[in-house]
């Protein structure tokens, strides 16, 4: 039934029609609760125009002010069938308002030969749902207290059940898009926890919707505990800004660092920690918070505001211990590292040295734990007035490059180098060394990149006993080593030779013996050298393909074992040298390579430095038509390194005729991708450029010259404006309004919820496309951003013919109180068209003259 799709419906029965006409008396029904509010009641009213009667039903608004509704009549004849049906969409309505039918002539519905009474009694089917409702500040919140319209066909609820098991309603795409929690649980309901307000997590779901209304520090801060219970971190994040906003200079309680540490809020513990002003007060807010329970990004927040520390619980027994790391780090490097900790009384204790430290590109230096409660104690006579004195050395002697080469620090003076005169150019050069000078002019022709790969490929370690570039010596701490009696002293000097910067001219077959020497002694950069000039001299090499495999294999050249599988043109043979290595002892990059070769499966991926919510679909179809097998999932969560791999697929039994996979040497794949919402800047949007997966929930923009349309969710659309519904309408105001698909698109991510960080709107052409679209939720939140950001137009008048044309009143009010004067006030208002000027910014104007 139609009336189904309704939160309320049911029947309105008018018995002794007759009667109640004559006395102009029908019956008042109440039909039940919306917006979880009592009294809305449905009669027929009566009313004569040209000696005609007629009655039309009518559902009344006795409750709010100003909602938006969907209501539906049906008159039943005696038979059952359906004499005349009014549907009504998206009408707003106010208290002083009612929801109508169309208008009947008494005299047709009491004519018997029509069918309409039944035994006197006329039926109407009605149906009513009240989808948002217009709060004191201007702004409409959704109805999430009930089931949407013909929820039981769209699957599109979410329900949350509170502590008397009365129900709310978020919608299910934008609930599961904020919750990463929520979407991986594939729940379709949850719980609310007893100890949350109602009516703030009413206002948590209205966020999270795309609402946003004024609120107390104290109401944010309740949101934020909520949102952060559900996975709302969108939510928790606006909380956040909001509390930052009001808080210019906040209350450094203990209960606002908890907050911030229990919810993750990074930006605004950080807005807390710079209005401390003493060592002191750091370390006694440090103390009294929950250490074990705290994220590395509240942790880095504490330790960066003046000491560099990080912790560790060990047998519930809290330490730290100076830390030296670099963020934007991504190579890996050689370095020698000294901490010392300096007591009150000068003296020094637990020293920490250590040499040839080799730290990969996500690892930082670590002195000395402390137990953080001795550190504290005064006794001990760590702390200075509230500070603790580190004192520390850093060298950074080389760093490994993207080929896998290591290379001198050439940016830094060496260590120890006032003691020992190691920073000349003697060995190489014996025009420096005969000038007797200790620094040289670089020619301006010469750019610095030029000189630095020089001095790289010239320069080594001059009074070091350990090579730098081998990791394995560097380990064993020894001064010395071993030569086996099987390496000649011929090729151990030539490969001695290379990591002391020297590039000797090798052929293959020298090549491959000076790999195995370096190999033997952990000399990674000489192999790395070495399988440069291999994958260059390849073809000058007399091995054959599957001896060349082997030498790749054992001595780690990944490089060069990725050239060599791009010559396999066959699995047969692929197979035939697998057999023939030691797979056990293959390292995993070397074991990668092969699998590539080996297996394959359907990947999706994509280039763009953002994360996507995705949906995917894969069906390997056979050779007959058939199946072999599916794959489909929905709502993956892809950072921007991934990629979606489907099943990996043996390519023995791909190229195995009897299994029908292969039509004429080609494997088809039925696929299926929609990319649903993307991250960038922490903040996740819509993709509002590929048509939705369910298209009945789509709303079109059309827009000229070209250009693609824009998809988005019809139901926003309809609950945001009642005036695009129409699709000509629609396409006359994107012609008329000369929209710009970026502004557009702008616009309709706000009214979707999407809350942009200030630099990325266009503000003149956002609230000049929303008021015309009749998106007035979307001027309201660029208005209130214009206040707060201080927004600055060209000139006075511009300002005013702004807030007045798309009645921004409170904007207007805003400029009203900077106005120096009212001769000024009245110049401006020369200038602007009053006729058009809406009544509450003619009273705001008329309130500042009079004042």
């Amino acid at each position: 039934m139609e009336r189904s799709k309704y939160t309320l419906n049911g029947i309105y029965e008018c018995e002794n029609f007759a009667q109640c006409v004559e006395n102009n008396n029908f019956p008042l029904v109440f039909i039940g609760q919306a917006l979880g509010l009592d009294g809305w009641p449905i009669r027929l009213r009566k009313y004569t125009k040209d000696g005609i009667s007629c009655v039309y039903p009518a559902i009344y608004n006795f409750i709010k002010p100003n909602i938006q509704v969907r209501a539906y009549f049906n008159i039943i004849k005696k038979d059952g069938s359906s004499g005349l049906i009014t549907e009504i969409r998206s009408e707003y309505s106010n208290s002083s308002e009612m929801c109508i039918g169309e208008a009947m002539d008494v005299s047709w519905l009491m004519d018997e030969e029509n069918g309409y009474l039944d035994k006197g009694t006329l039926t109407i089917e009605y149906g009513f749902q009240v989808e948002a409702e217009k709060e004191d500040d201007d702004f409409w919140m959704f109805n999430i207290y009930d089931k949407y319209f013909n929820w039981q066909n769209q699957d599109n609820t979410f329900d949350f059940i509170d502590k008397n098991e009365r129900p709310f309603y978020g919608h299910k795409q934008i609930v599961r898009l904020h919750s990463k929690m929520i979407s991986d649980s594939k729940r379709l309901c949850v719980r609310v926890p007893k100890s949350f307000i109602p009516e703030d997590f009413v206002m948590c779901l209205q966020i999270t919707h795309g609402v946003r209304p004024q609120l107390t520090a104290k109401e944010f801060k309740s949101i934020a505990k909520i949102a952060f219970h559900f996975g709302f971190t969108n939510t928790v994040r606006y909380c956040e800004e909001q509390l930052i906003k009001i808080n210019e200079q906040p209350n450094l309680i203990i209960k606002n660092f908890k907050m911030a540490v229990n919810f993750n809020m990074e930006r605004y513990m950080i807005h807390l920690l710079i209005h401390i002003v003493s060592a002191k007060q750091l370390v006694n807010i440090l103390s009294k918070l929950d250490l074990e329970e705290m994220s590395s990004e509240s942790m880095k927040a504490f330790v960066a505001k003046y000491i560099r520390f990080d912790t560790e619980i060990i047998n519930d027994t809290t330490f730290i211990y100076p830390f030296i790391s670099s963020d934007d780090r991504e190579e890996k490097i050689q370095v020698f590292v000294y901490f010392n900790i300096l007591k009150k009384d000068g003296s020094l204790c637990l020293r920490n040295e250590n040499r040839y430290v080799y730290l990969e590109s996500n690892e930082g230096c670590m002195g000395k734990y402390m137990n953080i409660e001795e550190v504290l104690d005064e006794e001990n006579g760590y702390l200075d007035e509230g500070a603790l004195t580190v004192q520390y050395g850093l060298q950074a002697n080389s760093v490994e490059d993207a080929n896998g080469i290591w290379m001198f620090n050439c940016f830094d003076l060496f260590f120890d180098w006032q003691n020992q005169d190691n920073i000349k150019l003697t060995l190489h050069s014996k025009k420096i060394s005969d000038s007797n000078k200790d620094w040289v002019r670089v020619p301006k022709s010469i750019t610095v990149e030029e000189l630095i790969m020089c001095l790289q490929v010239t320069h080594g370690p001059r009074n070091s006993k350990k090579p730098r570039n081998t990791k394995k010596i560097s380990d064993s701490n020894k001064d010395w080593i071993r030569v086996p009696k099987s390496i000649t002293d011929e090729y151990f000097v030539i490969c001695l030779q290379i990591p002391h910067g020297v590039r000797p001219h090798i052929t293959v077959g020298e090549l491959e013996i000076v790999i195995k020497t370096a190999f033997r002694f952990g000399l990674s950069s000489t192999v790395r050298y070495c399988e440069q000039q291999l994958i260059k001299k390849d073809e000058q090499s007399k091995l054959k393909l599957t001896s060349k495999i082997k030498l790749a294999v054992k001595f780690n050249m990944e490089r060069y074992l990725n050239q060599l599988v791009k010559q396999i043109k066959s699995p047969e043979r692929l197979m035939r040298i697998l057999k023939r290595l030691n797979i056990e002892k293959m390292s995993s990059e070397s074991m990668k390579t092969f699998v590539g070769k080996t297996l394959v499966c359907p990947f999706i991926s994509f280039h763009d430095d953002c994360h996507v919510r995705v949906s995917v679909y894969l069906n390997i179809l056979k050779k007959d038509g058939s199946s072999a097998f599916q794959i489909e999932k929905r709502q993956l969560y892809l950072e921007w390194y991934e990629g979606w791999i489907g099943k990996y697929l043996d390519i023995e039994e791909l190229l195995d005729d009897k299994n029908g996979y292969l039509d004429e040497g080609a494997l088809s794949i039925e696929y299926g991708l929609q990319v649903e919402s993307e991250r960038r800047d922490e903040i996740w949007m819509f993709n509002f450029i590929d048509p939705f997966f369910d298209s009945k929930n789509m709303f079109i923009f059309p827009l000229p010259h070209g250009q693609c349309p824009i998809h988005c969710h019809k139901q926003f659309i309809e609950l945001h404006s009642n005036i695009i519904s129409d699709c000509d309408r629609r396409c006359q105001l994107v012609e008329s309004l000369s929209v710009r698909r970026r502004h557009l698109a702008v616009c309709l991510q706000i009214a979707h919820g999407v809350r942009l960080k200030p630099f990325a709107i266009n503000y003149r052409n956002v609230i000049r496309i929303a008021f015309q679209f009749g998106f007035f939720n979307t001027v309201r939140y660029c208005e209130r951003q214009l206040i707060e950001m201080g927004e600055q137009l060209v000139t006075t008048d511009e300002r005013f013919e702004w807030a007045v044309k798309y009645n921004m009143r409170f904007y207007l009010i805003n400029l009203l109180k900077k106005m120096e004067s009212k001769k000024q006030l009245v110049d401006i208002l020369r200038k602007l068209d009053v006729e058009k000027m809406s009544s509450e910014s003619m009273k705001a104007i008329v309130a500042k003259i009079f004042s």
